[in-house]
């Protein structure tokens, strides 16, 4: 982006429409001119530029993401292969990156971060109850993984707080597989530390994708936070969780 004609790559004679260019870096901004060559010196003046992004390329598990090289945001504009959508194009209700500590509400959301200074969050003040946000992670490779994993941090502080769901494709999202739900308020305080969880991903091979999705409730005491996210190997050893007392005399 920025170069001046002349001094890029020129492809001559191209005759194609549409015309292949080749060697480009994935998720790279690019700019290209164009001009009308109609024989010996009848050339049309340069039109341009025009620019375009390339794809991201595949990611190879292990993938550790800790939101840290994201620009914090509140236009839902995620980089480093991340996308932000509600399932309302038109609702504000989104994931946006935090850099600052808390989230913008009071009493709801964390403190901070889990790890570093970034993490995706919610702000459950924009749109209405009921709103779906979906937070898509990159392409993964889990090949090299004997039996995959998605471990992550979360915090979901609020008197409102509704519904983290997790996703997964392996179709480049064409379809898509829940794997989780977590329902309600999970601290009961901005102070408190964020939780972990892990959820098993052995059923998928190849590539795959997983998207968050969070579901709004009925106030602005809904905010929800997610750090620290990893596709990586099964533990071997798993942490109890869930655990219930029953049958006490």
């Amino acid at each position: 982006v920025g170069f001046t004609p002349g001094t890029g790559n020129m492809d001559n004679g191209v005759t194609a429409n549409p015309h292949t260019v080749s060697g480009l870096l994935p998720n790279t901004d690019y700019e290209f001119y164009v001009q009308a060559d109609c024989g010996g010196t009848d050339q049309s003046l340069w039109a341009g530029p025009f620019s375009f992004t390339t794809l991201c390329a595949t990611f190879t598990a292990p993938y550790n993401y800790d939101v840290e090289s994201a620009s914090t945001t509140t236009s839902s504009v995620i980089e480093d292969c991340w996308s932000s959508t509600p399932n309302n194009t038109s609702s504000s209700y989104r994931w946006d990156v935090d850099g600052s500590g808390g989230t913008p509400s009071s009493s709801t959301g964390p403190d901070g971060a889990n790890s570093g200074s970034n993490y995706f969050y919610i702000e459950a003040s924009s749109g209405s109850q009921g709103d779906v946000a979906y937070l898509t992670t990159p392409l993964v490779d889990v090949s090299a993984l004997t039996t995959p994993s998605l471990q992550f941090f979360y915090h979901m502080y609020g008197a409102d707080v509704d519904t983290l769901a997790v996703e997964v494709s392996d179709d480049a999202g064409a379809t898509w597989t829940n794997e989780l739900y977590i329902i309600g308020e999970q601290q009961t305080a901005s102070s408190d530390p964020w939780m972990l969880q892990l959820v098993d991903l052995g059923a998928y091979t190849g590539d795959i994708q997983v998207r968050f999705m969070a579901i709004r409730g009925g106030s602005y005491f809904g905010d929800i936070s997610l750090d620290d996210i990893a596709i990586s190997e099964l533990p071997t050893c798993i942490d109890p969780s869930a655990l219930m007392a029953g049958n006490m005399t």
